[in-house]
């Protein structure tokens, strides 16, 4: 059993990419985490566009019959300073053979080389069996990540306030701002700023996302709010529908509360359907119940939970 830090070069072959989106797979099925699931064309572009952006951020471990856990590692800018943010799957494999604690002691130290000094956290599915490997290494829950599903009507009215105007994305001319403005906005959320213009030409140039799934909010020909979808029609939302998600719903601060972010969500609800979603999913952070409980009166329920695992790094 050996470990391999994957680089960029190695991950962005088609054929560890697919891998990789493999054993992500298996692993969601085989928990039965009741997430939804991406198809996996989409998962591994996923992958290849991450080594792309962070190269040196993925490990995978594997034996002779594949991968037996993966690991992902972001560096982020939150509110409260820099944080590594570890997506850690370990499969029933590691479990059976005794490697999950080996497994995730170099998830860790990894973390800690790619970015020193930082908050350490790490996101697994509730019920996990890593959660034991990081309550004895010193973590504890920091908060959920809640998912929630709604159906889509087919009468959807974007509505946006007289003045705003809601437009896609234009390629090679708004990567850089639409990150700017998506940074700004999510500047206090604990789990950082979201996508950068890297991030972004690389999803559209590896298909997992069009420039009409990004939305900006223009007032008076200042951006002042963006959006994004993902629609993947050979996934799985919860309900057995395809695949989609509402995602980095943000607006600044000083044009909040005039119903600009409304008009967002119902664009990008709209430009959902008309792809042919028949619900869609959104994610939340529990840390803000006001939320959740306004997600819940407008049609979302709750179908997954995720927790956040944190920890400070230890002095040296």
């Amino acid at each position: 059993m050996r470990q391999i830090i994957s680089t960029e070069p190695r991950l962005t072959s088609p054929a560890d990419a697919g891998r990789v989106a493999d054993f992500i797979i298996a692993w969601l099925k085989e928990r039965e985490y009741g997430l939804n699931l991406p198809s996996r064309r989409v998962l591994a572009a996923r992958v290849e566009a991450f080594a792309r952006s962070r190269p040196g951020c993925q490990l995978y471990w594997e034996h002779d019959d594949g991968l037996h856990a993966t690991c992902s590692i972001q560096r982020r800018a939150t509110g409260s300073g820099a944080q590594a943010l570890v997506q850690l799957r370990v499969g029933d494999d590691s479990i059976r053979h005794g490697a999950i604690e080996d497994v995730v002691d170099r998830a860790l130290a990894h973390a800690a080389e790619v970015a020193p000094e930082a908050e350490i956290a790490v996101l697994l599915p509730n019920g996990d069996p890593v959660e034991s490997q990081l309550v004895a290494r010193g973590f504890s829950p920091l908060m959920a990540l809640v998912t929630m599903t709604r159906a889509l009507r087919d009468d959807i009215v974007v509505n946006a306030p007289p003045e705003v105007i809601i437009r896609p994305l234009v390629p090679g001319l708004d990567e850089d701002a639409y990150a700017s403005v998506q940074h700004d906005a999510f500047s206090s959320d604990p789990l950082g700023s979201g996508l950068t213009a890297d991030d972004i030409r690389h999803q559209i140039d590896l298909g997992i996302a069009r420039p009409s799934d990004f939305f900006l909010a223009m007032r008076e020909g200042t951006l002042v709010g963006v959006a994004r979808s993902l629609f993947d029609g050979d996934g799985l939302n919860p309900d057995g529908g395809p695949f989609a998600e509402i995602l980095g719903n943000g607006v600044l601060e000083s044009y909040r509360r005039h119903g600009i972010g409304q008009a967002l969500m119902r664009a990008q609800s709209r430009h959902l359907r008309d792809l042919g979603a028949t619900s869609a999913c959104l994610t939340v952070l529990s840390a803000r119940p006001e939320l959740v409980a306004h997600y819940a009166k407008i049609g979302f329920d709750e179908t997954g939970r995720q927790t956040i695992w944190s920890r400070t790094q230890p002095d040296q």
